[in-house]
């Protein structure tokens, strides 16, 4: 799944426990995946189906279905550097806990953080 506001981008790979779907694309409203996080609890499983023109999720016993938007998503990949020029492994949640430290004193207008 990606996501982009136009300035920030979000992609999150997705294994899929069974699938009937062949590889394809599908814009989905932000209202829809507002509601969607709304309504997913636990560890309830989600089934999703996709149709030309509308997407379906379903957990038993809700079943949320959207009108898919009608666009051209942008080329992500185009937009990710494949090679770096500096590269570091970090522990995970010692990470986060740094970003969160310091995000605490970051400007709200720019939000910024500055790794040295």
């Amino acid at each position: 799944m990606v996501a982009t506001d136009g300035r920030r981008l979000s992609f999150v790979h997705l294994s899929l426990t069974s699938s009937s779907l062949s590889s394809g694309e599908a814009i989905i409203p932000l209202r829809a995946l507002q509601q969607l996080a709304r309504i997913l609890s636990g560890d309830k499983e989600v089934k999703i189906g996709v149709s030309e023109r509308q997407i379906f999720f379903e957990m038993d016993p809700i079943l949320l279905i959207s009108q898919l938007v009608d666009a051209k998503f942008p080329d992500y990949r185009k937009v990710i550097p494949t090679e770096f020029s500096i590269a570091v492994l970090a522990d995970r949640d010692d990470f986060l806990r740094s970003v969160r430290r310091v995000s605490l004193l970051t400007d709200e207008k720019s939000r910024l953080l500055k790794f040295q």
